[in-house]
């Protein structure tokens, strides 16, 4: 499901930006990047109730050329004022209560 998820978001992004067929294509981002730019995108265009520019959205597509997912996550957290919990398989740190 999360797959097909990022397809989707990918391929709404391509309706605005079509440069953005290379990139994929060439590997220099990839669906789990696409899905971060637009979830950021969504969570600013959410806050601000502006939409933002196709420029800035390539703008950005260029800063996360090439980068890891978790320094995509970084670059884009920077988006928005608010920062993202990402979904991880991270476990919390609690301590355990004696049963």
């Amino acid at each position: 499901a999360a797959a097909a998820q990022r397809r989707v978001e990918a391929s709404r992004l391509l309706k605005v930006m079509p440069e953005l067929a290379e990139k994929i294509q060439i590997g220099s981002i990839n669906l789990s990047q696409i899905g971060e730019l637009h979830r950021a995108i969504k969570q600013k265009e959410k806050e601000s109730t502006e939409k933002i520019s196709t420029d800035i959205k390539t703008e950005l597509l260029s800063k996360i050329e090439n980068k890891s997912t978790f320094e995509t996550q970084k670059i884009l957290g920077n988006l928005s004022s608010a920062h993202h919990l990402y979904k991880y398989n991270l476990r919390l740190c609690v301590p355990e209560t004696p049963r």
